[in-house]
């Protein structure tokens, strides 16, 4: 998965950052590099079919054993 995006422009016109939607998404759902939307005047300059988001399902942490803490014999 990619941390950053290459994109072509004006020295004058980089963005600082790009915002990308991940409302409606369901879990295994994937972004694409081609998928985020770039300010006009800009080109993608990595490759497109590059993973930039991929949506994971949450993890429940499990609790502690009863009795595991403070118990002695």
């Amino acid at each position: 998965m990619l941390n950053t995006l290459s994109v072509e422009t004006e020295a004058t016109h980089i963005p600082e950052s790009v915002t990308v939607s991940i409302a409606g998404l369901e879990a295994g759902a994937t972004i694409h590099a081609k998928d985020v939307p770039l300010p006009e005047g800009t080109t993608l300059a990595t490759d497109p079919d590059a993973i930039v988001i991929q949506v994971l399902a949450p993890q429940a942490e499990e609790a502690p054993a009863e009795g595991a803490e403070g118990a002695e014999a």
